[in-house]
């Protein structure tokens, strides 16, 4: 008669290590999540330059007259523009969703085996609806804490009012940011600024640091739940108790949890932020293809970060995956079977 081990498996936890050495097998799935980024959000970028092509020349005009234009841009394509973006959220979203399902389906029932990008896809299909209710919970969640912690703060401030001609200047005039200081006007964004009191300003800044953490546990306490639909134990309708499992975990384990996510993070706006700094040090990399090249590069590269972030998680599916095989072997008169393909 088979007896379980009296020495408990040692928790399996997420690894940036890991995910590094797993993403280059999923180079794919990197390639079509850039290209998916870039899908999602070209109608918007498409609507806007076609409407901004009818403008005249933005260095012949003053900062007054720019200010009018653009006013003019935002009133005639703001609403379609708005609603495109939104649509390409949403789109960008379900394509996280699906792909994650595929990944983590794939660990259970193909393991070992190459991860074509067709296979993870008609697995994430399979799998989605139980993924989304997952990733939905985290983002009513962030809703609801972000709404808690700055609408007291909202109505605790003074209004601020920055309208675009503050910022730019009345129609015929220079544009404030090409003026000396002393010249600057009495009233726009300056003037509203300083309105603010420093224990106001800090407070703000405060806020906007616990929106950050929040925002990294959430995303944690996310990925954490996916993993965690490797061995689904309820209804596809309560998949939502995988995220809290996976909150309680990030709160155990903030350094493994939220701190890989910031290391995620942090690596994402290096690399994004590598076109500019490259423009600000290489004039011939200001613009023209070379700009647009590197933009790309960059683009791809914050694809794989977003790929390697996700796998980073796996550990927390090996876990589980390794404690249900060993707890099935050791049950009495258990005959092995390889897992039946969905």
């Amino acid at each position: 008669m088979g007896t379980r081990s009296a020495t408990p498996a040692r928790e399996a936890l997420p690894s940036p290590a890991q995910g590094l050495r797993r993403t280059p097998r999923l180079w794919p799935l990197v390639i079509a999540t850039w290209l998916a980024a870039e899908a999602v959000m070209l109608p918007a970028a498409l609507v806007l330059d076609h409407a901004a092509s009818g403008l005249p020349d933005s260095s012949s005009m003053r900062g007054g007259d720019a200010a009018l234009a653009l006013s003019e841009l935002v009133r005639a394509t703001g609403s379609l523009v708005l609603l495109l973006a939104l649509a390409g959220a949403v789109a960008g979203w379900a394509w996280s969703i699906l792909w994650r399902a595929g990944v983590v389906r794939h660990r259970v029932w193909a393991s070992g085996r190459p991860e074509p990008l067709a296979e993870l896809v008609g697995l994430g299909i399979g799998g989605w609806p139980r993924f989304a209710i997952v990733s939905l919970t985290g983002l009513v969640a962030l809703v609801l804490v972000l709404a808690l912690l700055w609408t007291p703060l909202v109505l605790w401030l003074p209004p601020i009012d920055i309208g675009l001609l503050d910022l730019i200047g009345p129609p015929g005039a220079a544009s404030p940011i090409d003026q000396t200081p002393p010249m600057l006007p009495n009233r726009g964004p300056w003037s509203e600024c300083s309105a603010l009191t420093s224990v106001q300003l800090i407070t703000v800044g405060i806020a906007a640091l616990l929106s950050l953490l929040v925002m990294m546990l959430v995303r944690a306490a996310t990925e954490w739940g996916l993993w965690l639909q490797a061995v689904p134990l309820e209804r596809p309708l309560m998949a939502w108790r995988a995220w809290l499992s996976g909150l309680r975990q990030c709160l155990r384990h903030p350094l493994r949890g939220p701190g890989t996510v910031g290391l995620a993070v942090l690596a994402g706006a290096a690399v994004g932020g590598l076109p500019l700094l490259a423009g600000a040090l290489l004039p011939a990399l200001r613009g023209g293809p070379a700009a647009l090249v590197l933009g790309q590069v960059a683009g791809l590269a914050q694809a794989y970060v977003q790929v390697a972030l996700f796998m980073s998680f796996a550990p927390v599916a090996d876990g589980l995956l390794d404690d249900r095989a060993g707890s099935t072997a050791d049950t009495p008169g258990h005959q092995r079977h390889e897992p039946r393909q969905p």
